[in-house]
């Protein structure tokens, strides 16, 4: 397993069940897959990236 310090990685379920941290709402509520398939969503210093569906891309936002 990779350690990442500094980084956060929330998984938004399609099925809308995030029992326990409703306060993740305001974040990531809106937050949506594209065209059906996982997307990653980057965001450093408070700008984020548009979201991905591509894991080279993922990567590549997450460590320049």
């Amino acid at each position: 397993m990779a350690r990442a310090p500094r980084k956060v990685v929330l998984l938004n379920s399609s099925l809308g069940q995030r029992q326990g941290m409703p306060y993740l709402d305001a974040f990531a509520g809106d937050l949506t897959s594209k065209e059906g398939k996982a997307t990653a969503y980057v965001c450093c210093n408070r700008v984020c990236n548009p979201p991905t569906t591509d894991p080279n891309k993922m990567l590549e936002l997450i460590d320049p």
